[in-house]
């Protein structure tokens, strides 16, 4: 039985671990997203390179110049200088190949771009491929080596149908078939994937859920607070996903982080039942833009754009059971192996100290 609880701090601990012990270079947005927008209607064929500002310095040590004043969705075009070492960090992560002939990629353009408050470059890349038809091989290296969550999105487009990929650290390479441009179906599953890994991989929103599963005392409470919280995400979700509502990142996130805070705070010393529902709708609204940036990081499909958007909250909620169905029943062997009071504290300062990390950095040390 003891085991059982041990393995519950451990999750817990696994969560927080990565802010507590070792604090990850803080942004005001997804962190460690980066994108791919492959066009095959082109001749040749052209790829989009999507990073953040920040994260770029980070990764390869080269500040690319930021334009003030700026106006959102303006590009700014990068000097030829800064231009040239792009091409070398891009032609040594990235390689791209169709029926196993590899492409030539050279940089065609290469800009900054504002949206909300946050930066990126963007790069096109015109590819010299020998084929551009069969199987692709697209390989993608450029990850920020402290940010284990971190992804690259990957949209394939032919004429109205696409596909999406996501690439990690540890698995940084795909291939894509042509029976994988296709209709609705297609869509549906690689959006549904991409929900499922954008939930597991968000500590923050896991810390959250933990919270809520650590302060209930009766299963119907769990019930009442979880369904509050994923009516509250999924409606600002869809608002957000859809482009119906936009709110800044230097806004939603650390909002997101004072959410864990609070929960701690209240699984501890606050403890009232009857309005923690409200609180918890309250967060989940927060938390819904947050789980529909990354959808900001791909250019959706219009002709599947609701099933699109529906897969991917469809993938979360998944990935959010998933999380829950482990956590509840090991919490509640602890509870019973050690005293609940104990449990409780324990776990609830584990939560405030990563919550806290994450507001401090997320307000004060973004850049």
């Amino acid at each position: 039985m003891r085991r059982f609880a041990a393995a519950f701090f451990l999750l817990v601990f696994a969560a927080a671990g990565p802010v507590v012990v070792r604090p990850s270079p803080a942004h005001a947005h997804p962190v460690g997203v980066s994108s791919g927008a492959l066009s095959l209607d082109s001749a040749p064929p052209q790829l989009f390179i999507r990073i953040n500002a920040d994260e770029w310095m980070v990764i390869t040590g080269q500040a690319l110049p930021i334009p003030f004043p700026a106006r959102d969705g303006e590009p700014y075009p990068i000097p030829e200088a800064d231009q040239r070492k792009i091409a070398e960090i891009l032609a040594a992560s990235l390689s791209v190949s169709f029926a196993g002939e590899a492409c030539r990629p050279a940089l065609a353009r290469a800009s900054i771009v504002k949206t909300l408050d946050q930066f990126e470059g963007v790069f096109l890349l015109s590819l010299d491929c020998p084929k551009s038809e069969g199987s692709l091989d697209y390989r993608f290296s450029l990850f920020p080596r402290n940010l284990p969550g971190a992804t690259h999105i990957l949209q394939v487009r032919k004429g109205e149908e696409a596909a999406e990929r996501t690439l990690t650290a540890a698995a940084p390479s795909v291939r894509v078939s042509p029976a994988a441009l296709g209709g609705w179906w297609i869509v549906v599953r690689d959006f549904l994937g991409m929900g499922i890994h954008h939930i597991f991989s968000g500590y923050d929103h896991i810390l959250f859920l933990l919270g809520i599963a650590l302060g209930a005392s009766r299963l119907l409470d769990l019930v009442k607070w979880i369904t509050a919280f994923t009516a509250a995400h999924t409606m600002t979700f869809f608002l957000v996903a859809l482009n119906l509502v936009s709110v800044s990142p230097r806004i939603v996130e650390p909002l997101i982080a004072l959410s864990i805070c609070y929960i701690a705070i209240e699984d501890t010393l606050i403890r009232r039942v009857w309005t923690k529902r409200i609180l918890i709708f309250g967060f989940g609204l927060v938390h819904g833009m947050g789980f529909a940036s990354i959808l900001g990081e791909v250019d959706l499909p219009r002709a599947n754009l609701f099933a699109s958007v529906i897969s991917f909250n469809l993938g979360v909620e998944a990935g959010q059971m998933a999380i829950l169905l482990l956590v509840v029943p090991l919490l509640a062997v602890s509870k019973r192996v050690f005293k609940a009071e104990r449990v409780v504290v324990a776990a609830s300062v584990l939560l405030f100290l990563a919550g806290g990390a994450w507001f401090v950095e997320r307000v004060f040390l973004s850049v």
